[in-house]
């Protein structure tokens, strides 16, 4: 894992302004996803961002797993000024747009690399100039550009954060896994975190990933805009998969433990 540094002369990818949340982003305009719903909206995944905004504290370390363009990076640095934030991002493309969307925030550093479980293996990118959110890092490619990868348990020695946000198409149980949290000593931790089903090899695959956190004193929460929480349980991800619909792929969760977890909520394993 390494500070970045885009090399001098690099050409920037075509891209647009827009204003969000009192913070001034470059996005992508290749992008058919992220770019329209921004510019329509003037956010971006909302309930990730009510959920990371009720976690946080004045000075609570942020560290964002998956920037991509560093949305979340720039509005939680703008509003937590004392917060050290954390950016990391494999994509070259998108760390060019993160490096300028982040420069004038004091308190943030931007680390090129990725989060894995396996770290002795050579990990390589691949772009998707159509979906920014969906660049990916694949194991032994041997093509393209190879990254540092660190875990997430190592990632906290070096930088330590009471909130994680995990965006990482492809490699979510690898990231959570790599964690440790069986002997990991932080009592106050929230992990907002991006979990696809059909990644994995089966809903009790994720039920027993998430049983791994509850057995050590952390809740699992379904995360919505709204401040009351719902349980993350075996009886909601039957409702949600029974669901058809393209975008219908994926749910934000919240795992938490310590001073962020929402006061009076039930706090019970996944079953």
């Amino acid at each position: 894992m390494r500070a970045y540094a885009a090399v001098a002369g690099t050409a920037l990818p075509e891209s647009v302004w827009a204003r969000v949340h009192g913070v001034e982003l470059l996005l992508p305009a290749q992008d058919r996803v992220l770019t329209p719903f921004v510019l329509i909206n003037r956010t971006w995944d909302p309930a990730v961002l009510a959920a990371l905004r009720r976690c946080m504290a004045v000075s609570t370390g942020f560290l964002d797993v998956g920037a991509m363009i560093g949305f979340f990076s720039a509005v939680i640095a703008k509003e937590f000024p004392l917060s050290p934030v954390i950016a990391i991002e494999p994509s070259p493309r998108n760390l060019l747009l993160a490096a300028q969307n982040l420069a004038h925030f004091p308190n943030v550093t931007l680390l090129e690399g990725a989060v894995e479980e396996d770290t002795d293996r050579r990990w390589f990118v691949a772009e998707n100039t159509k979906n920014t959110g969906d660049s990916r890092v694949i194991p032994d490619r041997g093509d393209g550009l190879e990254i540092p990868a660190l875990t997430l348990r190592e990632l906290l020695g070096r930088h330590p954060a009471e909130v994680v946000k995990i965006d990482v198409q492809g490699s979510e149980r690898e990231v959570l896994r790599s964690l440790s949290v069986e002997t990991l000593a932080q009592k106050d931790l929230a992990i907002v975190y991006e979990i696809t089903p059909g990644d994995w090899t089966s809903h009790q695959e994720i039920l027993d990933e998430f049983a791994r956190f509850t057995a050590a004193g952390f809740a699992v929460f379904v995360v919505t805009e709204s401040p009351d929480d719902t349980p993350f349980t075996a009886a909601f991800l039957e409702a949600f998969m029974s669901i058809s619909s393209p975008w219908n792929d994926h749910v934000d969760v919240l795992i938490v433990r310590g001073r962020a977890t929402p006061k009076g909520a039930e706090h019970r394993a996944a079953k």
